[in-house]
């Protein structure tokens, strides 16, 4: 299940950032160093947890704690942000932490469509175009995944449905979602099976949803 350890700051978030006052504009994406989710959005708000087996695991997210902030999307919608820091071989320190995977939560009934307009950083995944493809998750029920046509794309977008213990499908730009993620392509593939994937459309920042 998804309510692990530290899941209740997370809807304690959901309460609190209402009165507050809008985040800062960074575009929290794949490979924001730390230090500027640090200087953008101060303390987290919480950790939460993601222990092999959980829901949000056999997804491909990384296990072990995340760091909880938000993002805001006027005029009144906010979304829990929970992010995972991870190294990059490639950095010239090696204590420097990179943005690896994010899981979004929306506060209030969203959908896919109205993700990718509130969060740019999420419809950059798609610039040069997505996939859209059917998926079966673990309970049987539809998700969304949003996948990159350039094969050197490392990251996808998939979108779930579950919202208070009732798993709901999620078929179309249209559809409510309650998580979504930004999540390596490798890592999201090695932990399902492609059988019954379904292509039934593409779709780009250019391309009005639907």
């Amino acid at each position: 299940m998804r309510v692990v350890l530290g899941l209740c700051a997370v809807f304690i978030c959901i309460s609190l950032l209402s009165s507050q006052e809008p985040s800062p504009s960074l575009k929290l994406s794949i490979g924001t160093p730390k230090s500027a989710v640090a200087a953008a959005f101060g303390k987290r708000f919480g950790p939460f947890s993601v222990a092999p087996g959980d829901d949000n695991a056999l997804v491909g997210v990384p296990t072990g704690l995340w760091d909880v902030y938000h993002l805001t999307a006027l005029p009144d919608r906010v979304y829990v942000t929970i992010v995972h820091f991870g190294t990059q071989s490639t950095s010239s320190s090696a204590q420097a932490q990179f943005v690896d995977s994010l899981m979004l939560m929306p506060a209030d009934a969203t959908t896919v469509d109205q993700v990718l307009k509130d969060q740019p950083a999420f419809a950059s995944v798609c610039e040069a175009g997505c996939e859209l493809v059917l998926v079966r998750n673990k309970a049987g029920n539809l998700a969304l995944l949003l996948r990159p046509k350039n094969p050197r794309t490392n990251t996808v977008l998939y979108f779930d449905g579950d919202s208070a213990g009732r798993w709901k499908s999620v078929t179309s730009m249209k559809s409510i979602v309650s998580w979504a993620y930004a999540l390596s392509r490798s890592d999201f593939e090695a932990h399902r099976k492609p059988v019954d994937d379904q292509v039934i459309g593409y779709w780009s920042p250019d391309i009005p949803g639907r």
